[in-house]
């Protein structure tokens, strides 16, 4: 067990918001080694998973993940169209990838939140997606937490980001536990009035 770097909490968080939502596809950015894609693949409801990284470092993916092999600020938007393509509808974006293999010091979070917002608002009528933002700072909590030149992970670094891609407001949770690495992990959904 080594997906969402061996917290078993947020293995179970992630069940949960699936199930509960009713979940068909999950995107995935920063693939690494593949155990957090092959997670995503073995659950029955989910009918497309598709993982972002800007090299092959896995090992033995489940074949039921569709990878694609670049920079998840770029790919994300063709991750969505494929999304989009099967009418997969709702999903989850699990946002995870880090700047070590890219060209810039800031993490590639803010840029996908971009490209995210953009493919919503020039698809309108699209049920918005659920979106996890792992290694974030949770308020309140001592979970590990990635910083970049353009701040930490959080919803005030990130705040304008996400909320672009809400035009009728988001709601905003956290983890409340964690194992394994230890790490923050936000969940932001359209608000439901």
């Amino acid at each position: 067990m080594n997906e969402f770097n061996e917290d078993t909490f947020l293995k179970e968080e992630f069940n949960r918001v699936i199930n509960d939502n009713r979940i068909r596809s999950v995107i995935e950015t920063g693939t690494y080694l593949g155990y957090t894609a092959s997670f995503f693949a073995q659950i029955s409801s989910v009918h497309l998973v598709v993982t972002i990284d800007i090299s092959k470092r896995w090992i033995d993916m489940d074949n039921r993940a569709e990878f694609l092999l670049g920079d998840s600020r770029v790919e994300v938007t063709k991750a969505l169209s494929m999304v989009k393509e099967k009418n997969a509808f709702p999903l989850l974006i699990y946002l995870g990838a880090h700047p070590d293999c890219i060209d810039k010091p800031v993490g590639p979070l803010a840029d996908e939140l971009k490209a995210i917002a953009s493919f919503f608002s020039g698809n309108p009528g699209i049920v918005l997606p659920w979106i996890a933002i792992h290694d974030c700072v949770v308020p309140g909590r001592d979970f590990g937490f990635d910083t970049y030149s353009d701040g930490p992970i959080s919803w005030d670094t990130h705040k304008a980001g996400i909320e672009a891609i809400y035009p009728n407001g988001c709601d905003v949770t956290y983890n409340n536990e964690a194992s394994g690495a230890y790490r923050g992990c936000m969940f932001v959904s359209p608000h439901i009035a």
